[in-house]
C-alpha cells in the first residue's frame, strides 16, 4: 500500500481532510467535533425541505468566499468561519486555476468549519452553519418535518 493510500485511509478513520495545496503538498485538518447538548453538531443532517429552504435564502445572496490557486489554507478556513458565524450562511467560488473541484473543496471546507454543504452549482457553493451567538430574530429557522397522519 503506498504512503498516500494509507495517509487517505487513516484520515478517513480519524474523521481528518486531507487537502492537497496548490505547490502539491498534502496536509492533513483535522475536524473538529464539539457537542452541545450531548448532540455532536458534526451529525447535523439537514432534510431535503431544509436544503430546498437554504438554497432558496442562498439565491440572494452574494459571493464572499473564494478558493484561489492556493486551495484551502489556513486563512481561507479563518474567513469561513467569522463569515458563517456572522451570517449562518454563505456562498464560495472555486476560480479556474484552482487545484480543487468546486465539489472537493466544498466537501472539505465543510468539515473544517463544522458546516453542512447546501448547494454545488458549477463553480460556486454553499455552507450553512446555525450561530450560536446570533439573535433570535435575525437567525434562519427551518422548517422541521411534520408527522404524518395515518
Amino acid at each position: 500500500m503506498s504512503r498516500r493510500r494509507r495517509r487517505q485511509n487513516g484520515a478517513q478513520r480519524s474523521g481528518a481532510v486531507l487537502v492537497r495545496t496548490s505547490n502539491g503538498i498534502e496536509r492533513m485538518f483535522a475536524a473538529r467535533r464539539t457537542e452541545r447538548n450531548g448532540v455532536c453538531e458534526d451529525d447535523m443532517e439537514l432534510t431535503s425541505k431544509q436544503r430546498a429552504q437554504l438554497r432558496g435564502l442562498a439565491n440572494g445572496i452574494d459571493t464572499i468566499l473564494i478558493v484561489g490557486k492556493d486551495g484551502i489554507g489556513d486563512n481561507l478556513v479563518k474567513q469561513a468561519d467569522d463569515a458563517l458565524e456572522a451570517r449562518e450562511l454563505i456562498k464560495g467560488r472555486v476560480l479556474e486555476n484552482a487545484l480543487l473541484s468546486p465539489r472537493e473543496a466544498a466537501q472539505a471546507l465543510a468539515p473544517l468549519t463544522r458546516s453542512e454543504v447546501v448547494q454545488v452549482i458549477g463553480t460556486k457553493f454553499v455552507l450553512y452553519r446555525p450561530s450560536h451567538k446570533k439573535d433570535k430574530k435575525d437567525k434562519i429557522v427551518l422548517v422541521t418535518e411534520r408527522k404524518r397522519r395515518t
